[in-house]
């Protein structure tokens, strides 16, 4: 399922209440066994407690290997981190 950011949330992407409310459509449709791509094409801002609530939560309710096959991201711009830095290390810093 590709969940468009913008369509859920809107272009600001900051707060807490943001955050859970996309929590809540990822957590559904994980639920379902479905896969997840998020895609934060047009999304202007994005802020940590945003990216906590909604991606970080997950890890407290699904399996880390779980999410790591099943969640994806697209529409972000490329972070300048080392090579080094794994997919999971970047979930939990945000």
């Amino acid at each position: 399922m590709n969940l468009r950011v913008i369509d859920i949330c809107g272009s600001f992407c900051l707060d807490r209440v943001a955050g859970e409310k996309l929590c809540g459509v990822i957590t559904d449709a994980l639920s379902r066994g479905m896969p997840v791509c998020l895609d934060f094409s047009e999304v202007n801002a994005l802020g940590g407690v945003f990216l906590n609530t909604a991606v970080g939560s997950l890890y407290g309710k699904f399996a880390a290997a779980d999410l790591e096959t099943r969640l994806s991201f697209n529409g972000l711009d490329p972070i300048p981190f080392p090579e080094r830095v794994s997919r999971s290390d970047l979930v939990s810093w945000v």
